[in-house]
């Protein structure tokens, strides 16, 4: 990417996370519901907002025409991570968050690494423990139920 590309996109990204601010405020609440279904939207374009905001100050900030000559295009690895994510939305409701969710941290580890960058254990922990800490935020914090699965 160029300069221009950088900031365009951040530009972008902040009217796409605008867009996303402005429709969640209309999403109703529920009564005595401390955190609603807005929650999360909002949380997502702010954070969408932040990063746009700090790839367009990025691009702005580079030299004009610089190039970026250490990237380099992955598209079969973004088609198997896009069929990845339609197997965990396929089997999110028949195994549950925890299960689901943990199959596709591990295979999504596996398949983001270098071969001489895998770690089963140290992947395994990141997939259960990240998976067991997402869940218990939903269900204990924000008091949200995720599918259980075959494990409830």
């Amino acid at each position: 990417m160029t300069k221009n590309h950088d900031a365009i996109c951040g530009v972008i990204g902040m009217v796409i996370a605008a867009a996303l601010f402005m429709g969640s405020v209309q999403i109703g609440k529920i009564e005595n519901q401390t955190i609603g279904a807005d929650f999360m939207p909002k949380i997502v374009a702010v954070l969408l907002f932040i990063l746009s905001a700090v790839l367009f100050n990025q691009g702005r900030k580079a030299p004009a025409g610089q190039k970026k000559d250490d990237f380099v295009h992955n598209y079969k690895g973004t088609f198997l991570m896009f069929v990845l994510f339609i197997v965990y939305v396929a089997i999110f409701d028949t195994l549950g968050f925890l299960l689901s969710s943990m199959i596709y941290l591990m295979c999504a580890l596996l398949l983001l690494s270098r071969k001489e960058e895998i770690h089963y254990i140290k992947f395994i922990a990141i997939a259960v423990i990240g998976s067991v800490v997402i869940n218990l935020l939903f269900t204990e914090v924000f008091g949200v139920n995720l599918p259980a699965g075959i494990l409830g």
